[in-house]
């Protein structure tokens, strides 16, 4: 098995790029050409929370990494708002309204909520091993339609009150899903559950089965040649010169805060979209969360604004989150 150790995100990319352009080998798939590496690839994050990818060829949507996080928090599965963000979301569902393995109501809408039910045993019982996630089921091994899940569950256990993840996965797009979608998404379940129960955040495995790139499309051509020091604004204080990191994750949740606000304010963001859509002169509900309030809502507004052909990036200016407020106004300055 191949292993990447890395403090982010960032650290992540560079190395899984390395590995996959020196160890991978040439295999055909059902959608072209690719190098996957012929081990099974076990990814170990000990900063989840700097969840932002950074690199400049990469150039991640960030609204599609920062919304789709809670979009799966909520438990949905509809197809429209992450084509909204991204249109061609819309081709990997079946029906063109639900998507069929949505990790989020595979989680928290399916027989029972997994999600609120593993907050409670872990926060009962700190040393229950026995807490998973699942998000495979047995129709999909029969299923045969576009939208499979790639995570198939998670395992959670607290150790010296920081609760750590393992996420499992059948097969993943090292550019576009694990390194991808893939991290904000689980770093972002794995805080909220960590809040939930009064524990810090501890370290993220992801451990893929089948880790690939696509050699036939263009990104891997601008992205093979990655340098092992990228830059990385969330790098580490520099004693000798004194300098401080550029940029530093906010929580999800403020100390002291209580957590039912967040809870409350997720609803009532969902439900305000499903009334208003794309609308910029409907005014978003008025959040009780510290997050929501200087986080959500700037960010939902640079995206609304950015989409009707306005000044998102006078919205996105105002992102108290220093990580998502550098990433989307890079990103808004090439595109406005």
């Amino acid at each position: 098995m191949q292993t990447i150790t890395a403090r982010n995100v960032n650290d992540a990319f560079a190395v899984g790029i390395m590995y996959l352009n020196h160890q991978g080998v040439r295999h055909n798939s059902r959608n072209g050409p690719v190098l996957e590496l012929p081990t099974p690839l076990s990814v170990e994050y000990k900063v989840p929370q700097e969840r932002v990818l950074f690199d400049k060829k990469r150039a991640i949507n960030p609204f599609l990494h920062f919304f789709e996080p809670l979009w799966i928090l909520a438990g949905r599965n509809d197809v429209k708002f992450l084509s909204d963000i991204v249109g061609r979301f819309k081709d990997y569902s079946d029906d063109g309204v639900h998507f069929h393995g949505a990790y989020g109501f595979r989680l928290r809408n399916m027989k029972y909520d997994q999600v609120t039910v593993a907050i409670e045993r872990l926060r009962t019982n700190p040393d229950d091993r026995r807490v998973v996630l699942m998000i495979n089921n047995e129709e999909d091994t029969v299923y045969t339609g576009k939208d499979r899940p790639c995570n198939i569950a998670i395992t959670c256990k607290v150790r010296n009150k920081k609760l750590n993840i393992c996420v499992y996965n059948r097969s993943n797009d090292f550019i576009w899903g694990l390194a991808g979608a893939n991290m904000p998404q689980f770093s972002v379940l794995q805080e909220y559950m960590a809040g939930c129960m009064g524990y810090e955040v501890g370290t993220y495995h992801q451990i893929t089965d089948n880790c690939h790139v696509y050699t036939d499309n263009p990104q891997w051509e601008l992205l093979k040649d990655t340098p092992l020091t990228p830059a990385d604004p969330y790098m580490q204080p520099d004693l000798v010169s004194g300098r401080c990191p550029e940029v530093r994750p906010l929580p999800l949740f403020r100390e002291g805060e209580n957590i039912s606000l967040f809870d409350y304010d997720l609803i009532r963001f969902f439900s305000h979209y499903v009334l208003h859509g794309l609308k910029t002169n409907e005014n978003l509900p008025d959040f009780r969360s510290t997050y929501f309030r200087e986080v959500v809502n700037p960010m939902w507004l640079a995206f609304t604004h950015h989409k009707g052909w306005k000044n998102g990036l006078l919205f996105a200016k105002t992102v108290v989150a220093e990580d998502w407020r550098l990433v989307t106004t890079n990103w808004l300055k090439e595109r406005e």
